[in-house]
Parts: structure tokens; C-alpha cells; sequence
């Protein structure tokens, strides 16, 4: 497969499960629903998250794209996960790391406890910031 990092040919589909994607998706939900209550609401305004993670179990914990170097052999244990938060609207923006790392926590301890470091959240949603620009 083009442009795919070596040894990843062989997997096969829903076996991975890549380390940096959740940061962006979750990042770039929260822009979204901040933004929309910006135009949907006057004043305060809550914003209430739930993700549900399914088809986790067996799946192994890499960097698709190469970019974050990662051990091997850390498995998801367990198939689904929902992951819950309420935030104030208006502290997504200035606060997006802080609302996204003890969110995503739990789904990341699932792959043989891998601890989600708060830099790699600041990081990926600095690249994930940059992009969309």
C-alpha cells in the first residue's frame, strides 16, 4: 500500500487503532460545538460530550502515520467504552488540552494502561490547530 509505514501491510482491518486520531477528532468536535453555540446561543452556554468507542477489543495501539514512536503489544482488553463531559462553551477554545486529555484517558488506559500524556494531547492539537488554519 502506498504511503503506508512499513509492517502495517499486514494489517488487516480492525486491528489497529491509532494513537493520535482520537486527540484530533475529539479537539476538532469541541471547536465545532463551541462554535455552533456561538451562533446558536446568547450568553453562557454548556456543552454536553459523549463518545462512544466501539469494536476496541483486540486491537493494537499504534502510529499509523509513523510520526509518534510507539512500543508494541499494547491490546485493547475490552470491546466499547463511553466517555462523558459537560464543559462551559466558552473555555473549549482557551482550554482544548485540558478538556481533551482527562477525556480521553480511560479509552487510552484500555490498550494495556498506556497513560495519554498531556504533551502528546498539546502537541497534536497545536498540529491539529495549525491545519486548519
Amino acid at each position: 500500500m502506498d504511503g503506508q509505514r512499513p509492517g502495517l501491510e499486514e494489517a488487516g482491518p480492525g486491528t489497529l487503532f491509532d494513537v493520535t486520531l482520537p486527540v484530533w477528532r475529539v479537539g476538532e468536535t469541541l471547536l465545532y460545538a463551541k462554535s455552533l453555540s456561538d451562533h446558536l446561543f446568547e450568553g453562557p452556554t454548556t456543552i454536553v460530550f459523549e463518545a462512544i468507542y466501539q469494536g476496541l477489543g483486540g486491537r493494537n495501539l499504534t502510529s499509523v502515520t509513523g510520526r509518534r514512536m510507539m512500543r508494541g503489544g499494547r491490546i485493547a482488553r475490552q470491546d466499547e467504552i463511553t466517555l462523558r463531559t459537560h464543559v462551559d462553551a466558552a473555555t473549549i477554545d482557551p482550554n482544548l488540552p485540558e478538556i481533551v486529555h482527562p477525556l480521553l484517558s480511560p479509552l487510552y488506559a484500555l490498550f494495556d494502561f498506556f497513560e495519554l500524556s498531556m504533551q502528546l494531547v498539546n502537541e497534536e492539537i497545536a498540529s491539529m490547530r495549525g491545519r486548519r488554519g
